[in-house]
């Protein structure tokens, strides 16, 4: 096996790399250590190859793993700066992925929020370093304090945080940034220091969020807030359901006397009188094609005679559709026309939209019906049309004129 050449070292105890050497410290007299296997190391600092530390009577593959990771340690630990990564929350992190803080929690929900940004990436500095130390049953890397409050630091070189210590770290609500240094494993020979300040300091790329407490809070935030909205929208939503029911009972119950109240209020009606007008009816003797006693759930607030002569007017003498449908009709009615609604009755189911016309439509399908077998309209397996032939036969029977 090939002598593995490392720009690290044991030196006085302390971990050092090959260019904070001088030449003149080449000499055996200096003393150097490998950082895993403790064996003596020469320095070679020639001028044609790369400096480097050499084992001085076996091979070691650990030495540049293990020099790496101390050297981490101490840039941070005598610098005590680090810039963190981006942390934002939001619902579309596919974008960047690698920024975007993943919780438990997330797949739990459907949530509602905003964009929230937790840490930005800024170049931070903490008032104390602890290599090593033991917090509960585990043991990272480094931990930096700012405010009494602990960041945990991980280096990974070859081996990464695994899923029981993550579980641990989440259990304690320790915030975790895991270093990546793996990609550079095999420039680190041509690195100096410098170098690798940057790399462990200033970079980004290399650097993922494991945990962070303050993410999770806000997201915790964002789900009591949204758990809180949720029951206050379906508190809402009984309430209006209460009381479109209690509309509808009182619609019903006082179905008989609002059918009387719709045909007083007809003589009234603008609309009626318009009618009567356009279509020279006879209000002493009104045509049975606009008389037609339908079920009407008194969806419509006003009287039959009404909503009945509005339709076979617009549609049926004036030929606006040569084909009809109830749902043309039914959208004709609530947007354009001005044939009173009781609205309340079409909302009657929560589903409803201002586009919903089942409740009318079934309706307006009757009254269709009835002119249909009356042979007023034809239904030609797409739709109801106007039939031409009978044309002659409407006029007479509306007893109107065209002017």
């Amino acid at each position: 096996m090939r002598n593995i050449k490392t720009p690290f070292a044991i030196y006085n105890g302390n971990i050092i790399h090959i260019s904070e050497l001088k030449k003149e410290k080449r000499k055996f007299d200096y003393k150097y250590y490998c950082c895993s296997c403790n064996e003596l190391l020469i320095p070679r600092l020639g001028n044609k190859n790369i400096w480097h530390f050499a084992h001085k009577s076996k091979n070691c593959n650990n030495s540049l793993e293990t020099g790496l990771h101390l050297m981490a340690k101490r840039i941070l630990t005598e610098k005590k700066l680090i810039k963190l990564p981006n942390l934002y929350i939001s619902k579309d992190g596919e974008e960047r992925e690698d920024f975007f803080y993943q919780s438990e929690h997330l797949s739990k929900f459907d949530l509602e929020y905003n964009y929230h940004i937790v840490c930005k990436s800024n170049l931070y500095s903490f008032e104390s370093v602890e290599e090593e130390s033991k917090i509960n049953d585990i043991v990272p890397d480094i931990i930096l304090y700012k405010n009494k409050k602990p960041l945990l630091i991980e280096i990974a070189v070859t081996h990464f945080i695994d899923d029981e210590k993550k579980n641990k770290i989440k259990d304690m609500k320790l915030s975790t940034i895991e270093i990546d240094l793996s990609q550079y494993n095999k420039n680190f020979l041509k690195m100096s220091i410098e170098e690798l300040e940057k790399i462990i300091i200033e970079d980004t790329k290399n650097k993922k969020w494991i945990y962070n407490n303050k993410a999770e809070n806000i997201i915790l935030d964002i789900i009591e807030k949204n758990n809180l909205e949720k029951i206050r929208k379906e508190e809402l939503l009984k309430k209006e359901k209460e009381r479109l029911q209690f509309k509808k009972d009182f619609l019903y119950k006082n179905e008989a006397s609002l059918k009387v109240k719709y045909k007083k209020d007809k003589e009234q009606s603008q609309l009626w009188k318009y009618l009567v007008k356009k279509l020279w009816i006879d209000e002493n003797d009104i045509p049975s094609v606009i008389n037609v006693d339908i079920d009407d759930k008194l969806i419509f607030a006003c009287d039959k005679n009404i909503w009945q002569s509005a339709i076979l007017n617009h549609f049926v003498i004036n030929k606006k559709n040569w084909y009809l449908s109830a749902r043309s009709i039914s959208k004709w009615i609530i947007n354009e026309s001005k044939i009173p609604l009781n609205i309340e009755l079409l909302k009657s189911d929560i589903s409803f939209n201002y586009t919903d016309q089942s409740k009318l439509e079934i309706v307006v399908n009757k009254y269709l019906r009835f002119l249909c077998s009356n042979g007023i309209i034809d239904f030609d397996f797409r739709a109801y049309r106007v039939n031409l032939d009978s044309f002659r036969a409407i006029v007479n029977q509306v007893n109107c004129k065209s002017k």
